[in-house]
């Protein structure tokens, strides 16, 4: 019997597209520097006038949120610090829509050649749109049968980014016409098929699934017919700078004066929502969305024999559901981490969960596998 395998994801799985955390302030502050040259430009030229009064106030906030990061650990920390006090939900709120808005914009930008880091090395790192290891995972994974998009059922992915690398990915795979639609072969959580088909719809768990928990950055809405976001317009197309931020500036507009925010309203998925949010209740960012992806995620746990951990450092505003997670995993054998500093990952999951410390059948505690190589995402043997 094939054996239940979960890929845990964190930042570092998207690395070659995407800032992981700590270099978003200063991704945050080239963003800062090409929307003001932006608009520095369309000021200085009195023959157009479609400067969106928006680009002025996605401008402020980036620096508001640039200046209140640097007193925090993290820019999750600093959204942490938001979420306790009720009187600091209309900063929280700003700080997802500037967030929403930069990740949207970081996962289409691209430039032939582009510097995305120096590593250890001093060797440069290119950025890739999406980053290539998701489609070698894909390929690894998918059905023997010609024109069957299904992948191994055995197989879940459960991911702490709010990005779309896997469904971009997945969708150039197939040729899909858009990221949405890939949500229901994918049976990705939160999703639009589940708003289609209504929010206690399950997954069906004999097949793949991808469950974000902080759910996903870059949906302006998510009941539109057709549904389309703007990452799937530059698909295949390398972006003119103008014509993009003159997007990005549009997309953020829309979802600043989107009225009711409430947990009635589906257009509130836009936003990602913090999977220990869901951990609180009576509070205005209560999703049902983002309860289905966790409480779906601790079934996966459930099921689960093999965790492949990649990328994530198991942070401590996150311990709480990672937690919960890993004590739901009573079948666990094996552990495989990729990372730059697995024995580092490692020593810090057997320290922080209980169910890691304890013999495991017939005194045999849960084996890891560890691997700093980084070319390709790990394939279990037992796949």
């Amino acid at each position: 019997m094939a054996k239940n395998i979960t890929y845990l994801l964190g930042a570092g799985a998207s690395a070659n597209a995407l800032p992981v955390i700590n270099e978003i302030d200063s991704r945050l502050i080239t963003f800062k520097g090409v929307l003001n040259s932006y608009i520095q430009q369309k000021q200085r030229n009195p023959t157009t006038n479609d400067l969106n009064p928006a680009a002025h106030q996605l401008f402020e906030r980036i620096n508001w949120l640039i200046d209140n990061t640097k007193n925090h650990l993290t820019i999750d920390t600093f959204a942490r610090k938001l979420f306790a006090k009720n009187s600091s939900h209309n900063d929280l709120r700003s700080l997802k829509r500037v967030l929403s808005t930069f990740f949207l914009y970081e996962q289409i930008k691209f430039e032939h050649n582009a510097h995305l880091r120096t590593d250890e090395n001093g060797v440069y790192q290119f950025k890739q749109t999406p980053d290539k290891r998701y489609d070698g995972l894909i390929s690894s994974i998918i059905s023997d049968t010609i024109n069957n998009n299904a992948l191994l059922g055995n197989i879940k992915i459960i991911s702490w980014n709010y990005d779309t690398q896997f469904e971009q990915a997945y969708k150039e795979f197939w040729d899909f016409n858009s990221i949405y639609e890939t949500h229901s072969a994918l049976q990705v959580v939160p999703g639009k098929w589940i708003i289609e088909k209504g929010e206690k719809q399950e997954i069906d768990y004999s097949k793949f699934s991808l469950i974000h928990l902080n759910g996903i950055a870059g949906f302006k809405s998510i009941i539109e017919t057709p549904s389309k976001m703007l990452i799937d317009k530059y698909q295949n197309i390398t972006p003119q700078t103008a014509e993009l931020l003159k997007d990005i500036i549009l997309y953020y507009d829309e979802i600043t004066n989107i009225e009711n925010y409430s947990t009635s309203n589906e257009e509130a998925t836009m936003f990602f929502n913090y999977a220990w949010e869901s951990k609180a209740t009576g509070h205005e960012f209560e999703s049902p969305l983002a309860k289905t992806a966790v409480s779906t995620a601790e079934k996966i746990a459930e099921m689960t024999d093999i965790l492949v951990v990649i990328g994530y450092t198991f942070p401590l505003f996150n311990r709480t559901v990672d937690n919960t997670l890993i004590s739901k995993m009573n079948h666990l054998t094996k552990v495989y981490i990729q990372d730059k500093y697995p024995v580092t990952i490692q020593n810090t999951m057997q320290n922080a969960f209980e169910r890691l410390q304890k013999p495991f059948h017939k005194g045999n505690h849960v084996e890891f596998c560890l691997s700093d190589s980084l070319n390709q995402f790990v394939l279990p043997y037992e796949i």
